[in-house]
């Protein structure tokens, strides 16, 4: 059978879908293969071949199954490039189309269907970004992309929080351009402009279209943008460390937002990031893997645009790979983006993971801090001073960090704790210690400080002369009791939750 009619063929008569074969030799055997993708080891071991005739196999004779559909995809992408995506493309959207109340995964486990998406998309996503741009004839384009936006309105239809299908099209659409309808004679050479050997070639350049309307404005910002974004890819082949095309990529995935995306309670609708996702992305970064951090957080900027831990990711990559210049390009857009975006970092996807995690938040006040020149505005009552010089301090110490000298960070704001000159600089000095703490994972150090924040807290009663800064405090306490042991604070973390409460509800609702 042809593999283009693998989504519309049925099984059998009798069994349409065909039968799970959840447990079945040949999906085992697919399983088997497609697992090598998670063990860097073997995982340039994989036999697509494999992958690919097992895949038809399973959907010509066994099953229905959209997790099978997802590695035939997988499989004709990395064998056939563009055009097995074409491929595989269409037969998802005709077994979408005609299996969709009794293909497997069945319906009441639409978690995992759920799942297998978002790992479909992910490696779409992955696939399309390592291509260079083509030309496709107008009709051959139109039925990928018809089919591509047949997927994405019927999972919004009939999956309840379907993964975000518009950045992987908006890829697609970067990637694979329309061929030009050419004029009659419009490739003819002019006197004297002829290519005759030894004569130079003419460079190809890209017309300039006329502006009729505000309209036309709009489709020509949308045509720099993914004329920004095709050229992303070969600029990185000619040199993966020179700072433009980390530039070119937040502005091609942020210049056009202007507002902040619907929330409540802090909660977007946006759906979050898997969970194997970050776990890999967390996992790389915590093995100093950050080579392999760059290439997996990158290529998800302009899927996730709004999460902002993946250009925190890069910008520490760089640094430590000494690229202090791409780096320092990464913090000017995405400085420019939360100014842009205010408020942006405080919200969250629609399951709660923040767009900004602590230590994202941190590094976003610090290049407020650097960009200003001073601290937020929220330091008022005589703290500007102190806090300026803690953020300062923050900075330096971080630095540190990154050049793997935690003691000397520690120290830097231990001798400032030492000559602190009254009982509230103490306190601020303390919570900054316990911030850098937090911030590098040393939580059996940062638990004795946090117990000495909350005892200051309360000795001085800072929720009245000072709330404020008693919000942060607590803010910073909360952070590092739920880094600690599931379960062991449960209780004191409900009494702050209601402490914060009672000095900002907004505050408590984006952190509850």
């Amino acid at each position: 059978m042809e593999i283009i009619k693998l989504g519309n063929t049925p099984i059998s008569e009798d069994a349409p879908a065909g039968k799970d074969v959840k447990y079945e030799p040949s999906f085992e055997s697919l399983s088997q293969e497609i697992a090598k993708l998670s063990s860097p080891s073997v995982s340039s071991g994989i036999n697509w071949d494999t992958v690919i005739n097992l895949s038809v196999q399973i959907l010509e004779k066994e099953s229905k199954h959209l997790q099978v559909v997802s590695y035939l995809n997988y499989g004709l992408m990395k064998t056939q490039g563009l055009e097995g995506l074409c491929q595989g493309i269409h037969v998802l959207k005709e077994l979408l189309k005609n299996y969709w109340e009794t293909m497997f995964p069945p319906k009441k486990r639409m978690k995992g269907r759920r799942g297998i998406i978002a790992w479909w998309s992910e490696k779409t996503i992955e696939f399309i970004s390592s291509v260079d741009p083509v030309i496709w004839e107008k009709e051959k384009r139109d039925i990928l992309i018809d089919d591509m936006n047949f997927i994405d309105k019927f999972l919004g239809e009939s999956m309840e929080d379907a993964p975000l299908l518009i950045p992987m099209i908006k890829r697609i659409k970067e990637t694979i351009s329309e061929k030009a309808i050419e004029a009659a004679g419009e490739n003819a050479p002019e006197p004297g402009t002829g290519t005759s050997k030894g004569q130079p070639a003419t460079k190809k350049m890209i017309a300039e279209p006329l502006l009729d309307s505000d309209t036309d404005a709009s489709a020509m910002v949308g045509q720099g943008l993914s004329i920004l974004g095709k050229s992303i890819s070969g600029l990185k082949k000619k040199n993966k460390y020179q700072p433009l095309p980390y530039r070119l990529s937040r502005i091609a995935a942020w210049a056009t937002l202007d507002k902040l995306p619907v929330a409540t309670g802090g909660k977007t609708m946006i759906p979050p990031p898997d969970d194997q996702i970050i776990s890999s992305i967390t996992g790389l970064y915590d093995s100093g893997n950050w080579e392999a951090l760059t290439d997996s957080c990158e290529g998800r900027v302009r899927q996730f645009l709004f999460w902002l831990d993946l250009s925190r990711y890069v910008a520490e990559s760089m640094e430590q790979m000494n690229h202090p210049e791409v780096a320092l390009v990464i913090e000017a857009e995405t400085a420019l983006f939360v100014q842009t975006l205010k408020g942006i970092e405080k919200l969250s996807f629609s399951d709660g993971t923040p767009f900004a995690d602590s230590a994202t938040l941190e590094w976003i006040k610090q290049l407020k801090s650097k960009d200003a020149g001073k601290t937020d505005s929220s330091d008022a009552g005589g703290t500007g001073g102190i806090n300026q010089i803690i953020s300062q301090q923050m900075i330096a110490a971080q630095q540190l960090i990154k050049e793997k000298q935690l003691d000397k960070a520690l120290l830097l704001f231990q001798e400032h704790l030492l000559k602190a000159k009254s009982e509230r600089e103490r306190f601020l000095w303390k919570t900054g210690l316990c911030q850098l703490l937090i911030n590098s994972k040393q939580l059996k150090i940062a638990a004795s400080y946090i117990d000495d924040i909350l005892e200051n807290i309360n000795k001085f009663n800072l929720e009245t002369w000072e709330p404020e800064n008693a919000i942060k405090a607590l803010s910073l306490v909360l952070t590092g009791l739920r880094l600690q042991k599931k379960g062991q604070h449960e209780q004191l973390i409900e009494t702050i939750i209601k402490r914060i409460s009672m000095l900002d509800p907004v505050k408590a609702l984006q952190i509850v």
